[in-house]
């Protein structure tokens, strides 16, 4: 219900007026077009959750799991978050999370709360990684002193699933944590909503189409001397996410724990489970699925339509994953 809501018309408004206008004033006193973007989300919770939800977007990020005070229970319980964005001064991760951790724990990244002045709401920190190219502007981050330190834009351009911070985040808790791999089965799920995204293992899939002599994902050959150095580049970026679900999904499936007083018997370490968009077209109850659910700043009836069938109809894939993940959860 909540992405039913029209999110790309208030960040144009913001865009055409308050912060052209401000284009012209000598300091800042107008709101730019992210703040009405997290307006919009927040004005859009209330309307579909009510005001009384026990989270709103209004509240301060890391308070969001209660006061520390407080004492943790099944009721007050609430997930941690780690929303990555990319630096703009050194392409690294700048990660907003209501944990505190040391660079040592998420190599080559920053801890955005730790380094800001003052909390921030939590819309503000979702739109901190969340910043769409050119339809918003970048974040400024500023210092004890009110400087800026950095900018902050989409985490996409580092790594577009989450993967690599997921990883590092195994990675501590097994070297932290005392006898981690005995006494925990991390279960990681990944869900993409990028209908070119073709799996965990696509690349081994196109190993075997190209051993069969299917070359239809060769790049085009007209003026390629020209497009192949950027076409690189640019794809340069799907294949670090692809890699990082690949080495957490591995980690998690061929890691091996040793059971029992001898340790005769193993199991994996963890669980990787994903669901995702399919652009081929399935037959689906009789019915052809669309093959590429249009996806927007304001979710369509034919999308949402689209995606409810992927996840939760006859579709093996998804099927799949969801009956994996009960059985994981039991």
């Amino acid at each position: 219900m909540i992405l039913q809501q029209d999110f790309l018309g208030p960040t144009l408004a913001g865009l055409l007026y308050p912060d052209l206008v401000q284009r012209f004033l000598p300091f800042p006193v107008l709101p730019d077009r992210a703040a009405a973007i997290e307006r919009a989300w927040e004005d859009a919770w209330v309307r579909v959750m009510g005001s009384k939800a026990p989270v709103r977007l209004t509240d301060a990020f890391t308070e969001i799991r209660g006061r520390p005070e407080a004492p943790l229970t099944s009721a007050n319980w609430m997930p941690l978050l780690f929303l990555n964005g990319t630096s703009v001064a050194t392409g690294s991760r700048i990660i907003a999370s209501q944990a505190q951790f040391e660079g040592h724990e998420l190599p080559d990244a920053l801890d955005m709360m730790g380094l800001l002045p003052r909390d921030v709401r939590l819309s503000t920190a979702v739109d901190m990684s969340t910043r769409f190219p050119y339809v918003e502007p970048a974040g400024v981050l500023p210092g004890a002193n009110g400087e800026p330190w950095d900018r902050i834009v989409d985490g996409g351009y580092f790594e577009n699933f989450g993967a690599t911070t997921a990883f590092d985040i195994l990675r501590t808790l097994r070297s932290g944590v005392k006898e981690f791999d005995h006494r925990y089965r991390p279960i990681v799920v990944q869900i993409s909503n990028d209908s070119g995204y073709q799996g965990v293992d696509s690349e081994k899939e196109r190993w075997q189409r190209i051993k069969h002599g299917d070359n239809s994902d060769a790049p085009e050959k007209y003026l390629h001397e020209t497009k192949d150095p950027l076409l690189a580049f640019v794809e340069t970026r799907g294949a670090r996410g692809r890699y990082a679900v690949k080495a957490l999904e591995r980690t998690l499936v061929e890691t091996k724990v040793r059971l029992g007083e001898n340790g005769a018997q193993s199991e994996p370490l963890g669980v990787f489970i994903e669901f995702r968009i399919f652009n081929e077209a399935k037959e689906q109850s009789g019915e052809i699925a669309a093959k590429d659910p249009p996806l927007g700043w304001r979710l369509s009836q034919a999308a949402r339509v689209a995606i409810d069938k992927q996840a939760l109809g006859a579709d093996a894939n998804n099927a799949e994953s969801f009956a994996k993940l009960r059985a994981a959860m039991h």
